[in-house]
């Protein structure tokens, strides 16, 4: 009889727990609603913040400036300290680099280029001079080797472009459009 009571009131916790759990989960996916629909309205107003500021800057004459305001010595001397430990770096790397630091540097990339070949012309002149070594194949028969390779430059156009060719005699054997 004992035995039984206590089965009867695990039975009934057990039937509170789930109801809880239950009640929990309502909550829950009530709470992800209301922080959806607060997010929807918080980034509409945020639009309208930023557009309201852009038109108020265009009245002022204000303009927002993308780029860090260093002066050229500085960044030649930035520049400097980064071609020491990487040599042979050139100029997209050079850009990665600043734009790596803390804080970041953004500039325009003329100024770059001429903070690069500012104190290292001969090494500017070097880089030119090094060709790119090509592979060359020798492939014992038509139909070993072939290279196929795409351009999705037009892809907004929806058009993409694919050819392939065999490398024993350099024909061209399909181009798709």
């Amino acid at each position: 009889m004992l035995a039984r009571k206590q089965y009867d009131v695990l039975s009934v916790q057990e039937e509170k727990f789930k109801l809880e759990v239950e009640k929990i989960k309502l909550e829950n996916e009530k709470l992800k609603l209301e922080i959806r629909r607060l997010n929807q309205w918080e980034i509409q107003e945020v639009k309208v913040k930023v557009m309201l500021l852009i038109t108020r800057m265009k009245s002022f004459g204000l303009t927002r400036n993308p780029f860090s305001d260093i002066n050229d010595d500085d960044l030649v001397e930035i520049v400097m300290k980064i071609k020491q430990n990487h040599l042979n770096d050139g100029e997209a790397l050079m850009d990665g680099y600043l734009k790596a630091r803390t804080p970041p540097i953004k500039i325009k990339r003329w100024r770059l280029r001429a903070a690069v070949h500012f104190k290292n012309r001969a090494w500017v002149q070097a880089r030119r001079t090094v060709t790119i070594k090509r592979r060359h194949y020798s492939v014992p028969g038509p139909q070993y080797l072939w290279h196929i390779d795409g351009n999705h430059k037009l892809i907004k156009w929806k058009m993409v472009i694919h050819g392939g060719n065999m490398n024993f005699d350099i024909k061209r054997v399909s181009m798709y459009v």
